[in-house]
């Protein structure tokens, strides 16, 4: 499925039809399927124009495994300039609207190596964005038996809590705990979790 969805004029009506509301609203944004990573930036700032005075925070979802080369802005120049873009356009209309200025956090995904989230850490920090989502979906289907293993998309709950409990890790290690980190995809009870790892910086 990946980002099929109404667009910005129907999630626009539909967040104004939705009343009142007791919890914070994320926004989730990302490129077309058929735009071009060089072009991305331009879908990711129409996102938060056309968006900006409905949400609480904005997650750039960098990691969608069904959006084709998606995965690809996670690293080096892309990164930067993608989420450099995002942050000029978040304060342009913080400039428009006024009020606090809403947060950013990157969503990235479970299928990187260490080194790869380390090198991504710094760009991340050096943009000034609020936060790292880790993670999305994984593509990989190590030790799963079910017959539809086979089967293509990204993967979550159960088969990923491992995957994503050392990323956190790894996050928390690499930004010195200064960035708020929300966990997701995981998939074990509270009292499991901290039996088994620990508190942990997830919010």
């Amino acid at each position: 499925m990946g980002f099929n969805n109404v667009g910005i004029e129907g999630m626009k009506r539909n967040l104004r039809n939705q009343g009142k509301r007791t919890i914070p609203l994320a926004i989730n944004i990302g490129k077309n399927k058929a735009t071009p990573n060089e072009k991305a930036e331009d879908d990711y700032r129409a996102c938060i124009q056309g968006l900006y005075g409905y949400g609480d925070f904005f997650v750039v979802n960098i990691s969608s495994p069904n959006t084709p080369d998606l995965r690809n802005l996670q690293h080096g120049d892309d990164l930067s300039r993608l989420l450099s873009a995002v942050k000029e356009e978040v304060r342009i209309q913080h400039a428009r609207f006024g009020g606090r200025e809403k947060p950013v956090l990157v969503k990235i995904a479970p299928d990187l190596q260490r080194e790869e989230v380390e090198y991504m850490v710094e760009t991340i920090v050096r943009s000034g964005v609020s936060g790292i989502i880790a993670s999305n979906t994984t593509i990989s289907r190590d030790g799963l038996t079910n017959p539809n293993r086979s089967e293509t998309g990204g993967l979550s709950g159960r088969p990923l809590t491992e995957r994503s409990t050392e990323l956190i890790r790894t996050l928390y290690r690499a930004t010195g705990g200064q960035l708020p980190i929300i966990g997701s995809g995981v998939f074990l009870p509270p009292k499991t979790h901290m039996k088994k790892y620990g508190p942990g910086p997830v919010w």
